[in-house]
């Protein structure tokens, strides 16, 4: 396997255990557990992303961190459509 396809695992995997977190409320264990296996998925999870980030590299990392933000970005919209057809994806390859 090469450094993107385990960065993006990692990634992946970051992704299922922060999510995993909002299942704990309707599972059989008790509060204290609970709060300790929540703390414990969150630690893990941002220590899968931040080894796909290092796997990844700071230039697709930039690219997704841009990609994010364009998203949330606040855009006129008279002509957020015009720009949406002409706005490079930063995800693409570059060849």
């Amino acid at each position: 396997m090469d450094k993107r396809t385990l960065g993006m695992a990692a990634l992946a995997v970051s992704t299922l255990l922060w999510l995993a977190i909002f299942v704990l409320p309707w599972s059989p264990l008790d509060g204290g557990t609970k709060f300790g296996v929540g703390v414990g998925l969150y630690g893990l999870s941002y220590v899968a992303f931040f080894a796909g980030g290092a796997l990844l590299g700071p230039e697709v990392m930039g690219r997704m961190k841009a990609r994010v933000r364009s998203a949330f970005r606040r855009r006129d919209p008279d002509t957020a459509t015009i720009e949406a057809v002409h706005e490079p994806d930063p995800l693409a390859e570059e060849t």
